[in-house]
């Protein structure tokens, strides 16, 4: 028997009625800005693309993002990049 998924409007988690699942905020190729939670040597605070959706490590969703001019990858955490809002 398949249940419809839906989704929790005040936490933004998939839920099935018994188990809930965290959701992405960010979309594969979804232009983001790097900001590290605090200064990291050698961190290009610049746009980058995201390239994978990870899974959830220590209780925050990760991703893959690429520099889009430096073509440099980066695993980073949900809290360390915001959105580029288009103009």
């Amino acid at each position: 028997m398949n249940y419809p998924v839906l989704t929790d409007v005040r936490s933004g988690e998939l839920t099935n009625g018994w188990n809930t699942m965290p959701v992405h905020k960010y979309e594969i190729g979804q232009e983001v800005r790097f900001q590290p939670a605090r200064l990291q040597v050698g961190s290009l605070q610049d746009a980058y693309v995201v390239i994978r959706l990870l899974p959830e490590e220590q209780g925050s969703l990760q991703y893959q993002i690429q520099h889009t001019a430096l073509g440099l990858q980066r695993v980073v955490r949900e809290s360390e990049i915001l959105p580029i809002c288009a103009p």
